[in-house]
């Protein structure tokens, strides 16, 4: 999940017409609520199998990043946005190459960066403003312009490797399927997840984006991934057994509940290869780190954090220093972070992109 939609919406009815009682038996599965109550596990035979290289992001007049996600790492290129700029670095260096930097309510400008993809035809930044209702192209190779398309459906964008688009439509649209398939002129070309309910208005909550995982396209319901191939068949992909934790739809949807969450698994955050996932989510006031491998259904890595003090995500060695992070963007099995250095004289540099492969 790269951001987080103010919309008054249920989101466990994203994708409706994924129902787990069509689950394969065969279909890949972590089993999350029979290990809850373990601790750390295997953290430094783990650590030690990470193959690992940073990118310090360079700063530059215009190239000042705050909070900030990776969006690609496209060709020679890492694509990184900030919420108000998409920035394009080299991604052997991490000089800096160009930036979008059109917020304004011109005819040229977006209201807000509300998602954002590459084109794989011609590496041009697509824009997705929903406050603005439209998707505006732009030069990976100097930010201009190039054009726009009006849009007041969509909510969810995600390339297909063909050049078509994917995208979720809003459930507070009149749409009749919940994601369609568009050509690479933005022309609707089919529905494939048809619309089964209507979204409930109950409170502030947040929308799932796609997953991208190897350069394919995944989406997430409350406990099953599932993959989106480019014909638009959707199957199951990975099934994360929660069991009696799983938040029931009424808790997960309404704001005025949210006391009640804490003693179920909500708020996933997944990044994920052939292999491994790397699962954040939260379960009695705490939050879980937890890395499996899918194949073996092998809890591989857990951290816990109850406390301001303790350390988030996962520590990785990179030379003589130790980051503390986690992935959220993985491209040919190799898993990205956006990481500062806990070096004081580095404080006021740019993040670093840390990655790193997992050794067999």
């Amino acid at each position: 999940m790269r951001r987080i939609f103010f919309l008054l919406i249920l989101s466990y009815m994203l994708y409706a017409c994924m129902e787990k009682n069509n689950l394969k038996t065969d279909v890949l599965s972590i089993p999350i609520e029979e290990c809850i109550s373990e601790g750390m596990k295997k953290e430094d035979v783990f650590i030690n199998k990470l193959n690992t290289s940073i990118i310090p992001l360079e700063l530059t007049d215009s190239s000042i990043l705050g909070d900030c996600y990776i969006v690609e790492d496209f060709n020679d290129k890492i694509i990184i946005c900030d919420y108000q700029n998409v920035y394009a670095f080299h991604n052997v260096n991490g000089s800096f190459f160009s930036r979008v930097s059109h917020k304004g309510e011109g005819p040229e400008d977006y209201v807000g960066i509300s998602d954002v993809s590459i084109s794989s035809e011609d590496g041009s930044i697509l824009i997705l403003d929903n406050m603005g209702k439209k998707l505006n192209f732009y030069s990976i190779n100097d930010g201009k312009f190039i054009n726009s398309i009006s849009n007041d459906t969509v909510v969810s964008i995600q390339q297909l490797k063909d050049n078509r688009w994917l995208a979720y439509n809003s459930p507070l649209h009149s749409a009749k399927y919940d994601i369609c398939i568009y050509d690479k002129q933005w022309k609707l070309l089919r529905g494939i997840c048809k619309r089964k309910g209507t979204a409930e208005h109950k409170g502030i909550i947040s929308i799932n984006d796609f997953l991208s995982s190897n350069g394919e396209a995944y989406s997430y319901t409350n406990d099953t991934i599932y993959h989106i191939s480019e014909t638009g068949d959707i199957t199951s992909f990975l099934y994360i057994a929660k069991g009696g934790l799983s938040i029931p739809d009424e808790i997960a949807s309404d704001i005025t509940q949210k006391s009640k969450r804490d003693s179920y698994i909500w708020g996933e955050q997944i990044c994920f290869s052939n292999k491994y996932c790397f699962l954040r989510y939260y379960y009695n006031r705490k939050i879980y780190f937890d890395i499996w491998n899918i194949h073996s259904k092998e809890l591989c890595y857990r951290n816990i954090v109850q406390k301001p003090s303790d350390k988030m995500g996962l520590p990785i060695k990179v030379g003589n220093e130790t980051y503390f992070t986690w992935p959220k963007y993985v491209n040919n099995n190799t898993f990205y972070c956006i990481t500062y250095s806990e070096n004081e004289d580095k404080i006021e540099d740019n993040p670093i992109v840390l990655k790193f492969k997992i050794l067999s």
